[in-house]
């Protein structure tokens, strides 16, 4: 497994399941290249009752996502990537509107959870893919005219499905683009 662009061995997941407290998890994750605030390592600590980091929640969290399972998602990280680039808070009216959207809406529909899933599994990768792309802020521009802005737009119109729809088609578009460019 890889995260932002390091190796994840088995011995660096056992020693990151053994962290009890955020200093050690983010100590261990300095120590191995990766960037990790004391805010983010907290967050997942804290939802993490066992203190068991799977390799998956490992990468989300290195990435600066908190995710859990079952649980409240976090991350939305093409719209975060979006608005990091154009220097937007983390509570900014685009991704408070969206985490909104999928917390309170798109996890309740009938195959909602299991696509909020499937996201969460590619959506790390395409980021990544995006932040190496040398037309990072063209992609970053193109995501928010084409896609996000029309999505807020939809949820402020209460069309939630043509909002789906969409969202679904930007991260079958970003992939698209990573793939293309690999």
């Amino acid at each position: 497994m890889k995260t932002d662009g390091k190796e994840i061995t088995k011995e660096m997941l056992e020693k990151a399941q053994a962290c009890k407290t955020a200093e050690d998890l983010v100590a261990l994750a300095k120590e191995n290249g990766i960037e990790l605030t004391a805010e983010e390592a907290a967050a997942y600590l804290a939802e993490h009752e066992n203190g068991k980091l799977t390799g998956e929640e490992l990468d989300a969290v290195a990435g600066g996502k908190v995710f859990k399972p079952g649980g409240k998602h976090k991350g939305c990280f093409l719209t975060t990537a979006v608005c990091e680039y154009l220097g937007k808070a983390d509570d900014c009216e685009e991704l408070t509107t969206l985490r909104a959207y999928r917390d309170q809406w798109l996890a309740k529909q009938s195959g909602g959870v299991e696509l909020i899933e499937e996201y969460y599994e590619i959506a790390p990768g395409i980021v990544r893919a995006m932040k190496d792309s040398p037309n990072y802020g063209e992609l970053c521009e193109e995501l928010l005219s084409r896609y996000i802005r029309p999505c807020l737009a939809l949820i402020n119109q209460g069309r939630n499905e043509e909002c789906k729809r969409l969202y679904i088609e930007m991260v079958r578009y970003a992939e698209g683009l990573v793939s293309q460019a690999a």
